[in-house]
């Protein structure tokens, strides 16, 4: 269907980001679905993968 190919476009697109910046993609969609929910709109770019792997050397 239309939608399932943008979805898959953007799952596609996403996974990319996150092995061209050396994130793990599994790692990172399994704890983003964990915190999307509760994450501020004002602090969503917190997700993106880069400052997701930042935060994670924090830890």
């Amino acid at each position: 269907s239309q939608l399932g190919g943008e979805v898959a476009c953007r799952m596609y697109s996403l996974m990319l980001s996150c092995k061209q910046g050396g994130v793990d993609p599994e790692a990172y969609i399994a704890d983003g679905l964990d915190k999307i929910s509760i994450v501020p709109a004002s602090q969503i770019a917190s997700l993106t993968p880069w400052a997701w792997q930042a935060s994670r050397r924090e830890v």
